[in-house]
C-alpha cells in the first residue's frame, strides 16, 4: 500500500451545523461531517476517492504543503493500492 498525507482544514459551519473539511492543494476535494471525528472518516474517504480519481487520469498529485496547525489543520493519509 502507498500512503499519501495531506494537511485537511477544518471549519464548523453553523448553517449546517457540521464541520466541513477542505484541502487547500487539492481543488474540489472537500467534505463535511456531524462531528470532527465523522468529518475525519469522510475526510480520509474523500482524499482516497479523490487520489484514485487522478492516478485514473495520468495527473501527478500536487506536493503537500505543511499548514498542520494542531487545530484548524489535522493530516489526513490515505492509502492507495
Amino acid at each position: 500500500m502507498r500512503e499519501f498525507t495531506y494537511d485537511a482544514h477544518f471549519d464548523y459551519d453553523e448553517d449546517v451545523n457540521a464541520f466541513v473539511v477542505s484541502f487547500h492543494d487539492l481543488p474540489l476535494c472537500a467534505t463535511q461531517g456531524r462531528d470532527r471525528q465523522h468529518a475525519a472518516e469522510m475526510a480520509k474517504e474523500v482524499l482516497e476517492i479523490w487520489l484514485e480519481d487522478m492516478e485514473e487520469k495520468n495527473v501527478p498529485f500536487p506536493i503537500p504543503v505543511t499548514r498542520n496547525d494542531g487545530k484548524n489543520y489535522v493530516s489526513i493519509t490515505a492509502q492507495l493500492p
